[in-house]
């Protein structure tokens, strides 16, 4: 019964939504995430260890501060297992970057370290939330050494190389050294 209520609330609310105004709601929900922004899978960056890693850089692409929790958002680089990595409790001002070093290492409140490494063969990087698959990128062994892989400042959904990596800053510094991976 109760179960019949809660679907009955849900339909009265959809139909007495304008199909503008539920456009404008999930619009909202999406522009309040956290994406990945940009990763390099043959990285020559250096760690807070002076080691050359690979790295992954989330944005929030929000107009508001994300608040993660525990066991919240994780990356993964196998699809198969979404909670791979889990971001630690934190908060993630609008328009903010999140680096994580890929490179096995331990993770410290100045610097996050996933317990995977990228294939510079290709691979997927996967980004969930509560275990739903919120944003990913499936890249192919054509990598090359000391190149980042990011998004574009005018189109979320292309991604381009970048001779130089922008990790912490926005990528589109640097997108007139960017070519389309189209």
């Amino acid at each position: 019964m109760v179960k019949l209520l809660l679907n009955l609330v849900v339909v009265f609310f959809v139909i007495s939504c304008s199909e503008k105004n539920v456009e404008e709601v999930l619009n909202d929900k999406i522009q309040q995430s956290l994406i990945l922004n940009e990763y390099a899978p043959k990285g020559v960056l250096l760690n807070e260890s002076n080691e050359p890693s690979d790295w992954i850089e989330l944005k929030n692409i929000s107009t508001n501060k994300i608040l993660v929790d525990e066991n919240e958002w994780s990356i993964t680089d196998d699809i198969n297992e979404p909670a791979k990595y889990y971001l630690p409790k934190m908060e993630v001002d609008a328009g903010k970057f999140i680096i994580i070093w890929c490179d096995k290492g331990i993770s410290t409140a100045e610097s996050l370290h996933s317990n995977f490494k990228l294939s510079g063969n290709g691979e997927r990087i996967a980004l969930f939330q509560n275990g739903n698959l919120v944003d990913q990128v499936i890249f192919d062994q054509d990598v090359k050494k000391g190149y980042s892989y990011g998004r574009g400042l005018q189109d979320k959904d292309i991604w381009m190389t970048f001779e130089e990596p922008t990790p912490g800053k926005p990528n589109a510094l640097l997108d007139y050294y960017a070519k389309s991976l189209e």
